[in-house]
């Protein structure tokens, strides 16, 4: 879905380059992410978070077959450090920061 979201933003962006109303997620909160990490590594865990697809990864393999709670929890502490999304108007943002999260 984000793939095809892109894509179409993209199309927006290149008919409107001045006037398109898109929104974006800024980089998500390092301090959070850094409690996800330390809690993860209490566990045994080692969490990735360069990217939107390396923290997948890294939860996707956060399991503890004993306690499956641990990778809820791990997800629930993952997605309270994700900004929430911003609309912006392309001419009034620089295309530097027009791009989600892990793009």
């Amino acid at each position: 879905m984000i793939y095809a979201n892109h894509w179409v933003a993209r199309k927006i962006h290149e008919s409107f380059p001045q006037q398109a109303l898109l929104r974006h997620h800024p980089p998500p909160r390092q301090e959070f992410f850094n409690q996800l990490q330390d809690s993860a590594r209490a566990r045994g865990f080692t969490i990735d978070t360069r990217s939107n697809k390396a923290l997948a990864d890294s939860l996707d393999r956060a399991v503890d077959p004993q306690d499956p709670l641990v990778n809820r929890l791990l997800r629930v502490m993952a997605t309270m450090a994700m900004s929430n999304a911003l609309y912006f108007s392309t001419g009034a943002c620089p295309q530097d920061q027009c791009y989600h999260y892990g793009n």
